[in-house]
């Protein structure tokens, strides 16, 4: 394959990415970043249940991949290190049964993100109790310790149809599409809204992006709730994205008409109430061109932050890497063209490699697939392995890195997965011997355990493993 062709759009890309030992704050100061280069690390250092689901013995070391099957409406869990099988087994969220495989109207449920904190595993659902409001639901600790390995936890057993067990925390957010989470060292947890419709046409997203914040660690229903337009013009906020290891700072993408990306201090969010707490976070907005252009994943770079830009519509319009600094300036571009179409689904930073980024492009063309992108902005390597396993008409949907950094997971699906066909899905782990961008990998296969796909069987479907999550009882 012949690489696409980049033109550098400002200052030299690599030099923009200053990659030393100080790193600015969104208030405009310096904080220390680990020699490591785990900024944006999400491994939990709770402590994980001994048994059940999430189950890890007394004196060892777990990570655990939590699989959000989000148009399929169950989670399913695998061990990716430590004791237990592969295949741990998953979690019924079908709140509004489609025994079919149907997602019209109220049927989808769409649990998208899942996080485990404090004792609880928490949900964001999409789509109930109705279409456009979802809640944040936080399951019984008792009953995932009772689940047996390699089983489905069915829904009846904590949601009668009506109503949730008494054990269940129900948030609600206050907003639509509020299914993204962030977990603050402090044990709260902050989510993002895109708060418009999803299903609506593009140019109908005109809401400001929501914020809200709740303890993961409390059984309270109390949740506070704020506007992204307090800090600029942000419509439809996607992911926040923690830039350091301390959760001090936060960045998320808003992609709606006024479309840009959010630097927020939340060095405070552990402090006081949690109105008072989330009131008090500083920002800035960083204005982008919307139109016709999907604004959507963000990763730490240096001091600042590298935005992935892509057309709405995969098309062959040129795909744009944007490099800004903590203040929301602009550093320096990147230009994506060549004879492929460009549409990014993922743009992940390697947590021990402040200069390798793992991009998904799931656009039409060879350069479909898995890019690891060095400090140039440029692709140092697609993952050619992965060329000759991807089911029919399947692309790369999320990625995930390892605490360690030595591996990446990879979850594939439909390029278009909004009907009621059924498909195979794909879950790969990637193990790199070095640098990713040139190392040896060898390659697992995460599905192999589970029955293969039967179109008849809605229970072998996964069209949309949307977002992948570590729950893990490795030290911060």
């Amino acid at each position: 394959m012949s690489r696409p062709h980049f033109d550098a759009l400002g200052p030299a890309f690599a030099l923009a990415l200053s990659l030393g030992g100080a790193a600015c704050t969104a208030g405009g100061g310096e904080e220390e970043t680990s020699e490591s280069g785990e900024a944006g690390s999400e491994s939990g250092a709770d402590a994980l249940p001994t048994e059940g689901l999430l189950g890890c013995p007394e004196g060892s070391t777990c990570t655990i991949l939590l699989v959000s099957q989000s148009l399929d409406d169950r989670i399913e869990l695998f061990t990716l290190e430590g004791p237990g099988p592969l295949y741990r087994g998953a979690i019924s969220v079908d709140l509004d049964p489609n025994p079919e495989g149907d997602i019209s109207d109220d049927a989808l449920d769409e649990p998208f993100d899942a996080r485990f904190v404090g004792e609880r595993l928490w949900l964001s659902v999409g789509h109930y109790p109705e279409r456009l409001r979802g809640r944040i639901l936080g399951l019984d600790p008792a009953l995932l310790a009772a689940q047996a390995a390699g089983e489905t936890l069915a829904v009846d057993a904590w949601f009668d149809g009506v109503a949730f067990s008494s054990a269940t925390v129900v948030l609600d957010p206050g907003a639509r599409e509020a299914i993204h989470m962030f977990e603050h060292p402090s044990g709260r947890v902050l989510a993002s809204a895109f708060a418009n419709d999803l299903f609506a046409a593009p140019e109908d997203w005109t809401d400001p992006g929501q914020l809200a914040l709740f303890d993961g660690r409390s059984t309270d229903d109390e949740i506070a709730t704020r506007s992204l337009a307090d800090f600029g013009d942000c419509d439809g906020a996607w992911r926040p994205v923690p830039l350091d290891a301390e959760g001090s700072r936060v960045a998320l993408a808003c992609d709606g008409v006024a479309a840009g990306v959010a630097l927020l201090d939340t060095s405070g969010l552990g402090e006081g109430e949690l109105a008072s707490a989330l009131d008090g976070v500083e920002g800035c907005v960083a204005s982008m061109g919307g139109d016709a252009r999907q604004i959507r994943w963000v990763a730490p770079a240096g001091e600042g932050i590298l935005v992935a830009d892509s057309p709405a519509i995969a098309d062959q319009s040129a795909a744009v890497l944007w490099n800004f600094d903590a203040q929301c300036q602009l550093l320096g571009a990147v230009q994506w063209d060549g004879p492929t179409s460009w549409d990014f689904r993922g743009l992940e930073l390697h947590p021990a490699r402040p200069d390798r980024w793992a991009l998904l492009n799931a656009g039409n063309g060879e350069a479909m697939g898995v890019h690891i992108v060095d400090a140039s902005g440029q692709s140092c390597r697609r993952l050619e392995t992965l060329d000759s396993l991807w089911p029919e008409g399947h692309v790369p949907i999320a990625a995930r890195w390892l605490p360690e950094g030595d591996s990446l997971v990879v979850a594939g699906g439909p390029r278009s997965s909004l009907d009621d066909a059924g498909a195979p899905g794909a879950l790969w782990r990637l193990d790199f011997a070095g640098d990713p961008c040139s190392a040896e990998v060898e390659l697992e296969d995460l599905l192999a355990p589970l029955p293969a796909f039967d179109a008849a069987q809605p229970a072998t479907w996964r069209r949309a493993g949307a977002s992948l999550s570590i729950a893990s009882n490795r030290p911060r």
